[in-house]
């Protein structure tokens, strides 16, 4: 079962890091999981994305293929807004260009501003209440915080 733990649908931001409806229709027909993530590039064209910019990724993938193939992989990272002050991660953005991590033209340039509400795991309520309003019930955002990877990790692993 696979998972691609860290990927928003290219159909929603066209980011060459996203991936396409296809392979989502292939990774949930393996019985697999999509992280939707949270880096700025990859949820939307704006440079401060909106809450609602974020879920529009995990509506569309769960519109697309089910709600049980989606979870979260935000990828919160030390060089991000507020952690890093735009020196700072100026200074890890171009290390990370330059030994080949990251792609400039996939990974834009600093300052990285997560979708507003959730810029640090401490914004998960807003999230979640985001989620609910939305139209997501209580079981399927449970899945999408955790439940579904750990059902697929039970599975793998026969817990």
């Amino acid at each position: 079962m696979p998972i691609i733990s860290h990927a928003n649908a290219k159909s929603v931001h066209p980011s060459a890091r996203n991936i396409s409806d296809d392979l989502i229709r292939a990774i949930a027909g393996n019985g697999g999981t999509i992280g939707v993530v949270g880096f700025p590039g990859f949820v939307s064209k704006d440079a401060r994305p909106s809450l609602d910019q974020f879920i529009d990724h995990i509506a569309h993938i769960a519109t697309l293929v089910g709600i049980e193939h989606v979870t979260l992989g935000i990828d919160y990272y030390t060089g991000q807004y507020p952690y890093a002050d735009q020196e700072r991660a100026k200074v890890d953005y171009d290390h990370y260009v330059e030994t080949g991590m990251w792609d400039p033209v996939v990974y834009p340039s600093p300052p990285h501003y997560f979708p507003a509400g959730i810029e640090t795991p401490a914004g998960m309520p807003a999230l979640t209440q985001r989620l609910i309003e939305r139209g997501f019930s209580e079981a399927e955002i449970r899945g999408v915080y955790a439940e579904n990877l750990l059902r697929l990790y039970e599975k793998v692993w026969g817990a």
